[in-house]
């Protein structure tokens, strides 16, 4: 599990002037669900394709076990890949999409059968053997789609955002059966996507790609937690910044208010090497707490703007007078709690330790 099954070196990709990959460094490790994060244009469906053999990089190398494979052909990598539309065939049956990759590989009749009845039955698609694609529902053609791709027993299964056709509910149940599979299977699975929630869900590690560029990569927990840049803290969940000056590499005081803050080491200083800094402290919305009087000294004045109703949260967007950005979002129980309506007036509590800071400059 913690040796790195495929590498990718300094990988650039240039088109003209324009900078699609700018020498991505990741591993992925043998037996681990990784995926590739990011928002549209960010490069991570190139590097999918790169990985798959399907285009060649501009500089860099993609390393399989220490061996260059840059140059390697698509069907000499042992990797499958889920495409976005599945690309079943329809004019085979759901037993002869499964076996596609078998008979290519020129694998006898009985390993045939016996792969392709194993495959089927690992996505619960056995007693469709003999359908018609065409006849099977957009979640059914998912599983034929990934049971064609485990079938030839690959080392690596590459998936590129193959549940973004499937409706919320069924998106939810095929992330566990996804994570589920790839667990029984042992084997390596690569996921590209850009929906954060569908990410962390199942994976163990997540790159995150801004721009051509690898901004984080690490655990769900720490992206979450710890993001090392501001674009990380606002494309992981929801993002609550309040401005601040850094007093030191361990404490932080917001002006108007007075209140200080204790937040993760940092040594950054200004130009002169000198504090303080102007910059942001990063909230998640549990981070913070309505309530009716100020119940403590770490609470600020605040005013309802909008109450949403989410199911087992409510969500309120406050503002802080005088304060920019003055939004706050904030997320309470929807039982068991003081309710709020816009235009009311209420208090903030804050968290004081442990968070992270961003200095003005690091804003993209």
């Amino acid at each position: 599990m913690n040796s790195a099954l495929l590498a990718a070196d300094c990988i650039s990709v240039r088109m003209g002037e324009r900078v699609i990959l700018n020498e991505v460094s990741l591993e992925v490790r043998e037996g681990e669900f990784f995926s590739l994060l990011g928002p549209s244009g960010c490069g991570k469906t190139t590097l999918l394709r790169i990985i798959a053999g399907f285009s060649q990089p501009s500089s860099g190398r993609l390393m399989w076990q220490g061996k260059d494979v840059t140059r390697l052909s698509p069907q000499h990598r042992d990797l499958n890949l889920v495409f976005q539309n599945y690309a079943l065939f329809p004019h085979l049956n759901v037993f002869e999409n499964v076996a596609f990759g078998l008979r290519m590989q020129k694998q006898s009749e009985p390993v045939v059968q016996t792969r392709v009845r194993e495959a089927l039955a690992l996505v619960r698609m056995e007693s469709h053997a003999l359908r018609r694609v065409t006849e099977l529902s957009g979640g059914q053609q998912q599983r034929i789609a990934l049971a064609r791709a485990i079938a030839p027993r690959p080392r690596m299964v590459l998936l590129d955002e193959p549940l973004g056709a499937l409706d919320l509910q069924l998106r939810k149940d095929m992330q566990w059966e996804l994570k589920s599979l790839q667990r029984q299977l042992g084997m390596t699975f690569l996921y590209v996507t850009h929906d954060q929630e569908e990410a962390f869900a199942m994976s163990d590690r997540i790159a995150i790609l801004s721009g051509g560029n690898i901004e984080q990569v690490s655990t769900p927990e720490i992206l979450y937690s710890r993001p090392s840049t501001r674009f990380v803290a606002q494309f992981i969940g929801t993002a609550n910044f309040i401005p601040v000056d850094k007093m030191s590499a361990h404490k932080a005081r917001h002006l108007s208010s007075g209140l200080e803050f204790d937040i993760c080491t940092s040594d950054e200083r200004d130009s002169a090497g000198n504090f303080p800094l102007k910059g942001e402290l990063l909230f998640r919305p549990e981070q913070l707490c309505l309530r009716k009087t100020a119940s403590a000294a770490t609470c600020l004045p605040v005013t309802i703007q909008m109450r949403q109703f989410l199911g087992a949260v409510v969500r309120y967007h406050v503002e802080i007078p005088g304060s920019k950005p003055g939004l706050l979002t904030i997320d309470h129980s929807s039982v068991g709690h003081d309710t709020f309506a816009p235009g009311e007036s209420a208090y903030v509590e804050l968290a004081t330790a442990n968070l992270c800071f961003f200095k003005e400059q690091s804003r993209r």
